[in-house]
């Protein structure tokens, strides 16, 4: 599905928006994540136009930029798969129906919290020199209004350098933007725990 997207914003290169000259934009971001946009040929600080953000050949999340402004429907990605539509006209999730649960979602797609993690990794110098590597899980709750708290250390990997360094970035990451609270059958928002998985690996 995600490049059908691609292709109907290959297709619409041309077309874009609302009469007013445009550039497009490849900026390549880190680890082989990229950003395709279009800006104002008079101002190149304005996004103006279809946007995709990729990793690899897969789509992180694309929507549509008015005047440097989120418009329309934006879709958010997670696992190569659609995680859920957000609306910037009526600022509103549309994929949310009455009688369907769901965990709480990270406002820029679950697939982006996770590649702010690999971002913002730095792997702590000691546990290089000795050698240490291994998969260290963070929880951390989301609460019915939105905040974000507790984060925790669910399951670390015996090196306390690499532990703190996730729970780090998970933090980081996890402060950086909105969460939408989980809902329940009843369309209820509820409190919620989230699980973000850090694994340090020396090449």
């Amino acid at each position: 599905m995600e490049r059908f997207y691609f292709i109907i914003f290959l297709v619409l290169a041309n077309l874009n928006s609302h009469s007013q000259e445009v550039k497009k934009v490849i900026n390549k971001i880190k680890y082989n994540t990229s950003e395709i946009y279009y800006v104002l040929k008079s101002d190149k600080n304005v996004k103006h136009g279809k946007y995709f953000m990729l990793s690899y050949i897969d789509t992180l999340q694309s929507g549509y930029y008015t005047n440097n402004l989120k418009t329309g429907n934006w879709r958010y990605f997670k696992g190569n798969n659609l995680e859920f539509i957000y609306n910037y006209d009526i600022l509103q999730i549309t994929t949310d129906t009455l009688g369907k649960e769901r965990p709480a979602l990270y406002s820029e797609g679950f697939d982006f919290f996770k590649h702010l993690s690999v971002f913002n990794l730095i792997y702590p110098r000691e546990a290089v020199e000795a050698g240490h590597s291994g998969k260290v899980v963070i929880s951390f709750s989301i609460k019915a209004d939105g905040s974000v708290s507790d984060f925790e250390l669910y399951k670390g990997c015996g090196d306390i350098s690499l532990n703190n360094e996730a729970l780090r970035v998970t933090k980081m990451g996890a402060l950086q933007n909105t969460w939408f609270p989980a809902i329940n059958s009843e369309g209820e928002k509820i409190n919620s725990t989230m699980t973000n998985t850090i694994i340090f690996g020396i090449q």
